[in-house]
């Protein structure tokens, strides 16, 4: 996954569906209508992925987030190739602004701003 509608449309379509950049947004509204506390979102999303995973600490990476900002996903304001989203046309709150990633902006106000093949093995 992703896989575009059109893999999707056939008699054996692969699994799965995007979601990795609705995540953090829905899960932030999840935050903000009292169905999930913070903690919990940031235990889900960074803590307990990093003890499962055995990552180590990365200071200089990082995710800053507008709380406050209110949208309507769209597929076509996405990055993924697939082009579609099951999540078009749903309002959330909570915007990701900035990713900087071992301290070099990687992501700000909706560019992708890292270069292909910035991303490493972090696990040594």
């Amino acid at each position: 996954a992703p896989h575009t509608l059109e893999e999707k449309d056939g008699e054996n379509p692969p699994p799965g569906f995007p979601g990795l950049e609705t995540m953090l947004p829905l899960l932030l509204t999840a935050v903000d209508l009292r169905r999930l506390t913070l903690d919990a979102l940031i235990a889900k999303l960074h803590t307990t992925s990093k003890r499962i995973f055995n990552l180590p600490d990365q200071p200089e990476t990082w995710v800053e987030v507008d709380e406050n900002a209110v949208y309507e996903i769209k597929a076509s304001e996405g990055f993924t190739r697939c082009g579609w989203t099951p999540f078009e046309g749903w309002k959330v709150k909570g915007k990701v602004r900035k990713v900087v990633l071992r301290g070099k902006t990687a992501f700000e106000e909706g560019k992708a701003l890292a270069e292909p093949g910035t991303g490493r093995d972090v696990r040594g």
